[in-house]
């Protein structure tokens, strides 16, 4: 009963605030990310070591999806506040003053 009343506040909390949730699911993505291609440019830069360039892949690929999910909770958060799902409108969403 704990854990699903812990996942009723999880879901609440997402639909809340989805922007900085989905924020937060991004962080350790991106501290990864950044954590292999630093990994990777240090090993390029010294003449004995061993360049990877799948840990420089790879890291792009985890940034990639950590701005991924920022975006996509951007978007949840603009059709949480318009209430309107259709992608034709979602531009003049944005674009409307209040």
């Amino acid at each position: 009963m704990l854990i699903d009343l812990a996942g009723i506040k999880t879901i609440r909390a997402a639909s809340a605030a989805p922007t900085l949730w989905f924020a937060a699911l991004a962080t350790p993505f991106m501290i990864l990310g950044i954590i292999a291609i630093v990994t990777a440019f240090k090993a390029a830069s010294v003449a004995e070591s061993y360049y990877s360039p799948v840990l420089a892949g790879t890291g792009l690929a985890l940034i990639t999806l950590a701005l991924f999910l920022v975006f996509n909770g951007a978007i949840v958060e603009l059709i949480f506040r318009t209430g309107d799902v259709s992608t034709r409108e979602l531009v003049r969403n944005t674009l409307r003053k209040r």
